[in-house]
């Protein structure tokens, strides 16, 4: 059934790519769109489960998350109260145009949330983050300061990589813009960054002075291997280590190790670890935390994490917001996307030190909306680059979505699937072995998909 489906969707989207026909009676396979997640805690005093915590997703109709709720339950009232809030508006190329966040400033029961931040982005014709605007809350008058307290705005390259990030604040006395912080950022010939190096600048001066570095080591394969933080010593004039994390790659684990710099001794201290592992599907099911080590040099447990799926519902039949709101990211951690299923169900433990055993402290469910697909969202962008078009050997990709998969689908003019390959934002594909001529591709992103038309020289 499921072949019969795609099969008429590919039909469908070449006769849009030719005639401009219409997809809207197209029949999909269903979708689950995340709601909320609830999280219990065990008391240990009466020996219960008791309410928690709970994140509330809320969407437009096109998917978009529109309004993030964090709840906590409140006993004395027994009431669910909001701790903090986000809302969001979009464009109709789904890009954020504003996003508020209200947070809780007063520990009384009860207390309203307040209206904190306002950010307003603006899009370049190649639909790339070109500035945003911070706006914060006058509260004595109850509403937003007209004029914005700081700006950002990003520079690119040909190949849509950001090479500039520079924060602007306020002149107290003049109230124009000034330079505040400039990031730069570089890259390997891979694509994937391999640098970043932040400047400042100090009062009532206009030059920029060196601040942090951060350089990202890969392997062969374009794992990110090392993560290297230092900071700039202005009484020697010299970059200084400050710390990094080191990643071991094994066959179903990733583990992370981090380290601070010693000054004194001049040398890298462990200060903790993890262990993320991963099933065959390459679905994050267990983490587990190491606080230090003890005096025979073992990794001393801390807390453990664990996961649970859906295996039979994939990915592309979700609707997730973005992966920084579900879990504190931890699905899309470390620039690695670590979900291919539907999330069931998650379990906090803590190590007790004296039973030398795990004890179970939190549990949560994620819960979905289900709802028959009838309609693809089909878009010519969807903030995925494919160039050189028309190609001759390689073919990249950029984007800056890392909060969910990315599909790429080839086909030759009889609709024959020919390649596919799913991208992590900084790809390339030998087109070496296409023979000339016209080809169409999709890419499927969330729930979106992208088609077009590539041809091979």
């Amino acid at each position: 059934m499921k072949q019969k489906i795609s099969t008429l969707i590919l039909i469908n989207l070449f006769a849009l790519m030719a005639f401009g026909e219409d997809l809207n009676k197209s029949n999909l396979t269903d979708k689950f769109r995340l709601d909320s997640i609830i999280t219990v805690e065990w008391n240990f005093y009466n020996n219960q489960w008791q309410q928690n915590e709970r994140s509330i997703y809320s969407y437009d109709s096109e998917n978009n998350m529109t309004k993030y709720r964090d709840c906590y339950y409140e006993y004395l009232i027994s009431k669910w109260i909001d701790s903090d809030k986000d809302e969001f508006l979009y464009d109709s190329k789904k890009k954020t145009t504003e996003h508020i966040s209200y947070r809780k400033y007063s520990s009384q029961v009860g207390a309203e949330l307040i209206p904190g931040l306002k950010l307003q982005y603006t899009y370049n014709s190649n639909e790339l983050i070109d500035s945003s605007l911070l706006f914060g809350w006058n509260n004595e008058q109850q509403q937003w300061n007209n004029s914005a307290s700081s700006k950002e705005t990003y520079t690119y390259n040909k190949n849509f990589e950001l090479i500039t990030k520079i924060i602007f604040s306020r002149d107290e006395n003049t109230n124009e813009w000034k330079n505040s912080n400039k990031t730069e950022y570089y890259y390997n010939s891979e694509k994937n960054k391999s640098e970043e190096v932040s400047y400042y600048v100090k009062r009532n001066t206009d030059e920029w002075y060196n601040l942090e570095r951060t350089e990202y080591t890969y392997d062969v394969e374009e794992n990110w291997t090392k993560y290297l933080r230092l900071f700039y010593d202005e009484e020697t004039n010299q970059w200084t280590n400050k710390s990094k994390i080191e990643f071991v790659f094994l066959t179903d684990t990733l583990q992370p190790i981090y380290y601070s710099w010693d000054k004194t001794t001049e040398e890298w201290i462990y200060t903790s670890s993890s262990n993320f592992v991963f099933d065959s599907n390459s679905n994050l099911i267990e983490v587990v935390n190491y606080n230090g080590k003890d005096d025979k040099g073992n990794w001393i447990p801390f807390t453990k994490n664990t996961y649970s799926y859906d295996l039979s519902v994939k990915y592309a039949e979700l609707i997730l917001p973005p992966s920084e709101y579900i879990l504190n990211g931890i699905f899309n951690s470390f620039k690695r996307q670590n979900i291919r299923n539907k999330p069931l169900d998650y379990t906090l433990s803590y190590w007790d030190a004296e039973n030398k055993d795990w004890k179970l402290y939190k549990k949560g469910t994620f819960y979905y909306s289900q709802f028959e697909a009838t309609s693809v969202n089909v878009q010519n962008t969807s903030g995925i680059y494919l160039y050189p078009n028309p190609v001759n050997d390689i073919l990249f990709f950029k984007t800056s979505i890392t909060s969910c998969p990315i599909y790429f689908k080839l086909y030759d003019v009889l609709g024959n699937e020919i390649l596919k390959k799913e991208l992590d934002g900084n790809n390339s594909i030998s087109t070496a072995n296409l023979k000339e001529g016209c080809y169409f591709y999709i890419i499927e992103t969330n729930g979106i998909l992208q088609k077009g038309k590539l041809i091979k020289k």
